[in-house]
């Protein structure tokens, strides 16, 4: 890697594990139309039939683990290639964590801190993103709904709101109504986008541009520039070629990210940490 791309991802991460004062909202919703709600309890996620998941193959899966807490899937089964998500919670049972699982990816080495190989699952890649700190400590999260951070593993630390990511030289995208507006981050040059998917940072976060809560943080989108099933047999969104894809971009940069390299067909999968009726995109500078 060059010089000039770790100093700027070193840049990035400075921030890492700072305690955010905003809260992260008040839900956690699988989106893009289905608005699939998640339990905030683990006990009423146990009652749905999610259960322990051994993550690590160490035989103890209702153990907490520092970082990942308790892994919670349906029927406590491995992730597959049709249901692909996970979710967290930490010592006192609140919902603290989600993760999603993507196969068969090539992650250069600046996405490597995000796609993470399975410890247990040749070909599985995962992203997890945490909501709380101290997951195995009893009273050490907070009581809020969420938490109130938006962490990848624990270590890279998304933007609550809109301001900060300005700051941090993450590039506007469109705004979509009942989500927000998207905004991108190039890991090797932030402040431009190289439109090459070993640079992008697979998260996009959502802010909202109107009412009360403007500029808070709404969703985010996790982007696999590779096939996976997608909805109605899997989880995710699409598949979409870049140029469907690139709709999630201002119009004036939507012909260079038309070009996108290193991506065969795109999937996302959409969540939202608040109602979706506040995202209105009324005030959006650019939207779909």
């Amino acid at each position: 890697m060059r010089r000039a791309s770790v100093v700027a991802l070193l840049a990035l991460l400075c921030c890492v594990n700072v305690a955010q004062s905003q809260s992260l909202g008040d839900r956690l919703l699988r989106t893009f139309l289905v608005f699939k709600n998640v339990d905030l309890l683990r006990a009423d996620a146990q009652k749905h039939n999610f259960l322990p998941y051994d993550y690590y193959g160490n035989g103890k899966a209702t153990s907490c683990t520092n970082g990942t807490g308790i892994i919670l899937t349906s029927s406590g089964t491995p992730p597959g290639r049709t249901d692909q998500t996970m979710y967290i919670y930490n010592a006192d049972g609140r919902l603290s964590g989600f993760g999603i699982r993507a196969w068969d990816l090539t992650p250069g080495p600046l996405l490597s801190k995000f796609w993470r190989r399975s410890p247990t699952v040749s070909g599985a890649y995962d992203i997890f993103l945490i909501f709380r700190p101290n997951l195995c400590t009893p009273g050490g999260g907070g009581s809020q709904p969420l938490g109130d951070r938006l962490s990848v593993w624990g270590q890279f630390d998304l933007p609550l709101n809109s301001s900060a990511a300005v700051a941090q030289r993450y590039i506007r995208g469109n705004c979509i109504t009942k989500m927000g507006s998207h905004f991108w981050l190039d890991l090797k040059t932030p402040g431009t986008m190289t439109w090459d998917s070993n640079n992008q940072l697979p998260i996009l976060p959502m802010y909202l541009d109107d009412g009360p809560n403007a500029g808070r943080i709404q969703a985010v989108l996790i982007a696999a520039p590779k096939f996976q099933w997608t909805e109605p047999i899997g989880m995710y969104e699409g598949p979409f070629t870049n140029g469907l894809f690139c709709k999630n971009a201002c119009s004036k940069d939507q012909p260079a990210c038309s070009k996108f390299a290193n991506a065969g067909m795109w999937v996302t999968m959409h969540w939202e940490f608040g109602d979706p009726a506040q995202a209105t995109c009324n005030n959006a500078p650019c939207k779909f």
